[in-house]
């Protein structure tokens, strides 16, 4: 059978754009996640997003999901392509899978970057009643943002 140009040149295209977005959204994920003035984060220890942080490795496990999904729907985009030339597939299902070839990447840096950077309302409320009463001895809680 014959690869036609265009299956090929927009699977490979998608895969591409998805992989580049992975690459990009992960090191912006990892920025946020340990970057800082003078060692201060911008995603507060006690908050939600601290625990996808950590789970992803800050931003770097993104990278790596993200890559694979991109090029996994991709060489599916292009096998579904081949069956649309030959006439069993339908282009529609091509189109679909190209597209989440490049967009899926999105949708897990959105997903990933989604719950807050602050302190829970439960324990901001601790963290604000220890500093009014004059901050002495140990914070209930590392808030601490940039």
């Amino acid at each position: 059978m014959k690869r036609p140009w265009f299956v090929v040149t927009l699977a490979a295209l998608a895969g591409v754009a998805g992989g580049l977005i992975a690459i990009i959204g992960g090191f912006l994920t990892a920025w946020h996640c340990s970057s800082g003035d003078g060692g201060v984060p911008f995603v507060s220890p006690e908050s939600q997003q601290a625990d996808v942080c950590s789970w992803t490795g800050d931003g770097i496990g993104l990278i790596v999901l993200g890559i694979a999904a991109a090029s996994g729907l991709a060489v599916a985009a292009y096998r579904l392509g081949r069956g649309w030339i030959a006439g069993a597939r339908s282009p529609l299902a091509f189109a679909a899978l190209t597209l989440a070839a490049a967009l899926a990447p999105i949708a897990l840096i959105w997903a990933a970057n989604l719950p807050s950077d602050e302190c829970t309302d439960e324990t901001a409320q601790a963290y604000d009643a220890w500093a009014e009463s004059g901050a002495r001895g140990e914070p209930p809680a590392d808030c601490a943002t940039y």
